[in-house]
């Protein structure tokens, strides 16, 4: 049983993330989507992290931001080098 609590998310997202496919774009519920994968974007090019405009209105343009989850960032860097994201 324990297996089956443990595999079924897995699977469950697994078809998702093939349904959604690899093109990055804005959908209901997807801001998070779209700010870790900018955040990426800016962390991968060497600039650290910092967003190009006014992301929020706590954040502005090309100021290092410290209320991402950094972890996470990192996570979809790990991913993207494996998967060989276009930057």
């Amino acid at each position: 049983m324990l297996w089956l609590v443990v595999l079924m998310p897995v699977v469950l997202r697994v078809a998702v993330a093939l349904y959604l496919g690899d093109v990055v774009e804005m959908l209901l519920g997807t801001h998070d989507q779209l700010s870790h994968d900018a955040l990426f974007q800016k962390v991968a090019a060497g600039k650290g992290f910092v967003f190009d405009g006014y992301w929020y209105s706590f954040t502005p343009p090309d100021t290092p931001t410290a209320h991402w989850p950094f972890l996470c960032v990192l996570f979809l860097e790990a991913v993207y080098s494996l998967v060989r994201h276009p930057l």
